[in-house]
């Protein structure tokens, strides 16, 4: 009698069991089969479908600006309606040469920062919390960059100084400690940031850039406090805002921010500020993209169903 045999009634119902498996096994790999077919044309099909959109969205927003519909908006927008928006920018490369979505090329972050001085109102943190306050009265920007990349100082710290804008950067501590992240990203040290203090402000970005969502409640408190308590003796400068790794978070990591004793903390949701939330602040993450876009962005056209969908 084989181990692998069908039985026939009164068999052993081990072997039995293993029939049925047999049958099971078969099943599956039927199963598997129709899932790789399946994949082999869903996958090139979603990915083309999603490359066409964002070539359309690229080619739509280059018409809108080119064609001056956007100014036109932002005019009804200011000029007649009186609604204003309290903007938070997010970069984190400034380099020419790392060829990905998250790095800016330094004539592009030129370009805009040119804009920002010349149609909005760049302002430092501090002056966002005495602004929130108050009425908005015109459209604020506000400028940060996460993690601690050594390209703050060498390629972002001159073009702010170009246009006298300010800004601050949310570090990681173990990055400053170690001057690096991974093996390619260098990173800023303590005396670099010595040299920034009159343009940056510092924030903190936890000790490792974990994904908070998932910690336990002791590993929260640890990347959370530790992080503002080790850059507070560092800087010898008083660390009030935090900023989310990857943009997570929930009511427990929000409450032990709170806590902990910083006086805001930002997402990476799109949007602008109102201040509902100070633990749930909005930040518009800038990508490499076309000058079209990042005006657009601006002007909030991707917080629009039809254009996020696009996006």
């Amino acid at each position: 009698t084989g181990l692998w045999q069908i039985n026939r009634p009164g068999d052993n119902p081990i072997h039995a069991d293993l029939g049925y498996d047999l049958d099971y096994i078969k099943n599956k790999s039927i199963f598997l089969d129709l899932q790789i077919i399946l994949k082999t044309i869903y996958i090139p099909f979603f990915y083309i479908r999603d490359r066409f959109l964002l070539a359309f969205y690229h080619s739509l927003i280059f018409f809108l600006y080119y064609a001056g519909i956007i100014t036109i908006v932002r005019f009804i927008r200011r000029k007649i309606l009186k609604r204003f928006r309290l903007i938070v920018l997010l970069y984190h490369h400034i380099d020419d040469y790392k060829k990905d979505d998250f790095s800016m090329p330094l004539k592009i972050f030129d370009k805009q920062m040119k804009y920002l001085r010349k149609k909005y109102t760049v302002i430092s943190m501090e002056e966002m919390f005495k602004i929130k306050s108050n009425n908005v009265d015109r459209d604020y920007i506000v400028i940060t960059f996460d993690d601690g990349y050594k390209d703050a100082i060498l390629n972002a710290y001159p073009i702010l100084e170009k246009y006298d804008l300010k800004a601050t950067l949310f570090l990681t501590y173990e990055y400053i400690e170690r001057g690096k992240r991974g093996l390619r990203n260098e990173c800023l040290n303590w005396q670099d940031l010595e040299r920034l203090k009159n343009r940056f402000a510092f924030g903190s970005h936890t000790i490792s850039h974990p994904d908070l969502t998932i910690l336990d409640a002791d590993k929260i408190y640890d990347e959370v406090n530790f992080s503002k308590k080790n850059l507070e003796e560092k800087l010898s400068y008083p660390v009030k805002y935090f900023a989310y790794p990857y943009g997570r978070f929930n009511l427990r990591v929000q409450n032990m921010v709170k806590e902990a004793g910083y006086s805001c903390a930002f997402s990476t949701i799109d949007g602008t500020n109102n201040f509902k939330d100070d633990f749930c602040l909005k930040r518009k993450e800038i990508r490499n993209r076309p000058f079209s876009s990042f005006v657009a962005k601006l002007e909030g056209l991707t917080e629009i169903p039809f254009f996020a969908y696009l996006k």
